[in-house]
């Protein structure tokens, strides 16, 4: 792909410490066949190995499609929404992709058939897709996981099952930045998960049955940590509850509206009774959540 024009994509990478993956991962950006230009904004959050080492080789070889940001201070750490502001102001495309240095796409087309999706229908604003899942080695391997998250997978609107559970994988992941903007006016330092469900509450979703990638499963991993990943799940549930009594998505049918809110008060009682305060929930959003819900009862008691 000769990159003459702005970026209509943007892909965001983000990476630490992934010396061993980073160079399959880039491989699988570089081999994207487009009939549009795009970028890989890749920023290495002060990697303590040689990650950021063939990042500098790939932005010498692909300069203008690799763009490195090489930080000499963890980000991450910082909990403060560092990270996604400096991306955003690195980010210049009409689309968005996602995927982590230690993830990589086997699908050369990948790239084109999303935004084929997006560009042929406005009211779709994420498409996904199905993925293979990988040992550090790269081996191919069934995990029951991965194999449930994608029989869950569909088309359409899939707020209301996706405030059950995260089935789309990072990786796979390509949406308007549009929506990547507002979410990031909402000034909530969250992950993959809040944004996926910002955006589903939003748009129609769209899910390509093709393996477009691989998802890497490591012990160094994030997600293999059990206890982070799952405060953070229930904090971006809760953020995405409070948005929508706020308002900030579009109305759905009285029946699809029903459903949604039995979705949200089980699982906030889920919540209530299996996670006590010692995994330091977002109590703000909590408290938000059950006062917004509550108000129209509130409203209704009074009058009578």
């Amino acid at each position: 792909m000769i990159q003459k024009d702005s970026p209509l994509v943007t892909i965001q990478c983000l990476t630490y410490n992934h010396e061993p993956y980073i160079r399959q991962c880039l491989e699988g950006f570089v081999m994207q066949q487009t009939d549009f230009c795009f970028e890989v904004i890749v920023h290495d959050d002060a990697s303590t190995d040689g990650t950021a080492n063939i990042i500098r080789e790939y932005a010498e070889m692909y300069p203008n499609i690799i763009k490195p940001i090489l930080e000499i201070e963890n980000q991450w750490s910082k909990k403060d929404g560092s990270l996604e502001r400096i991306m955003n102001e690195h980010t210049h495309g009409k689309y968005i992709a996602l995927c982590e240095g230690d993830d990589y796409w086997i699908d050369p087309y990948k790239l084109q058939k999303q935004v084929d999706i997006m560009e042929n229908d406005e009211k779709v604003g994420f498409v996904y897709s199905a993925f293979n899942t990988v040992d550090v080695l790269g081996k191919l391997y069934v995990n029951d996981v991965s194999e449930r998250n994608m029989k869950k997978s569909f088309s359409g609107d899939i707020f209301c099952e996706l405030l059950n559970n995260n089935f789309p994988q990072t990786l796979t992941a390509c949406f308007r930045k549009d929506y990547w903007s507002d979410y990031l006016e909402q000034k909530f330092a969250g992950y993959d998960y809040s944004l996926f469900l910002f955006i589903a509450g939003k748009s129609l979703c769209y899910y390509l049955n093709e393996k477009t990638g691989c998802y890497r499963i490591h012990p160094t991993g994030i997600m293999q940590s059990g206890g982070v990943p799952r405060l953070w799940s229930n904090n971006a549930f809760l953020f995405a509850a409070s948005c929508y009594y706020s308002g900030y998505f579009w109305r759905r049918s009285y029946s699809t509206d029903l459903r949604i809110r039995f979705c949200i008060i089980k699982r906030l009682i889920k919540i209530i009774i299996r996670h006590n305060y010692s995994f330091k929930l977002n109590q703000v959003l909590l408290f938000k959540t059950l006062e917004l819900m509550l108000k129209p009862v509130a409203k209704l008691v009074k009058k009578h």
